[in-house]
């Protein structure tokens, strides 16, 4: 089946081609089921043999079929394959998985390319691929944007000098709920659901982030610094710690959207500034 119709204007339509490998028991009489993630999120499991017509998963055969979706999760960058290992020959080797947004045979390139290669023939598990080709990923990084945060307050007695250890704490975390999102297609911002980009950011951008900066997600460490303060006065003294964070700035195209977020990287005392007398 390698002609489509056009999806209905509630649903999101998916087209998938799928190889079976030419090796001998390749093919499969078990119920296949396929989970997609794209960069706005997960759709519900799908049983695809009952959209394959005659038999499906048969050795060196290409399954041409379209899925009808209930939601638009975007372009594809990862599948889950689970099977229901029944019937006789339950096991399948799967060689590939194509899948777009746009009509595609077994001959398009223009979609979005997971290579399996290996045998699919545990029920209890859930089999997880990552785009090889075909899924637009590209990242850019503005390193060294400075901007100055308070970190708590000291008090100083009258007639008493300072002099301190200060620590800080930073966690290296991204913060989801600023992340900005941009369709690249319309240049229009969008509204994601923060679960949506959460799964985005177990792709490839994990990774980025470790090799442009040098640090591991999720890890919090301390900075210090000295405050001395030898002046006396006759008055209570209070202020504000200031340091100056590093940022990294982001922005990563998905798919057809662009990600934009900013991540802390390192503190270093900036001083003090005075507070007005509370008393």
């Amino acid at each position: 089946m390698d002609n489509f119709a056009t999806a209905p204007n509630s649903k999101k339509r998916y087209y998938f081609v799928v190889h079976t490998c030419d090796e001998y028991l390749a093919g499969t009489d078990s119920n296949i089921f396929v989970t997609l993630h794209g960069e706005k999120g997960t759709s519900e499991s799908q049983r695809l043999n009952g959209h394959i017509s005659g038999n499906a998963f048969e050795r060196n055969d290409y399954d041409c079929f379209y899925i009808d979706y209930d939601h638009d999760v975007g372009e594809v960058y990862k599948i889950t394959i689970h099977t229901d290992d029944m019937y006789a020959g339950s096991d399948w080797k799967c060689d590939y998985f194509h899948i777009s947004t746009q009509e595609i045979n077994k001959s398009s390139d223009n979609c979005s390319q997971f290579i399996v290669n290996e045998w699919i023939q545990d029920s209890s598990k859930n089999y997880e691929y990552i785009a090889d080709k075909g899924y637009n990923y590209s990242s850019k990084v503005k390193k060294d944007n400075f901007v100055v945060i308070q970190s708590g307050e000291i008090n100083i007695p009258p007639h008493a000098t300072y002099n301190h250890e200060i620590k800080t704490s930073l966690s290296y975390t991204i913060d989801y709920s600023e992340v900005v999102t941009t369709d690249e297609s319309t240049g229009e911002s969008i509204s994601l659901d923060t679960k949506a980009i959460k799964a985005n950011f177990e792709y490839k951008i994990n990774n980025t982030i470790e090799t442009t900066s040098k640090i591991t997600l999720n890890n919090t460490v301390e900075f210090t610094g000295t405050i001395s303060i030898a002046e006396t006065s006759d008055k209570h003294r209070r202020y504000a710690v200031l340091w100056n964070e590093r940022q990294d700035e982001y922005s990563v195209e998905m798919g057809n959207i662009i990600l934009k977020f900013t991540i802390p990287i390192e503190r270093t005392f900036a001083g003090l500034k005075l507070i007005d007398d509370p008393n």
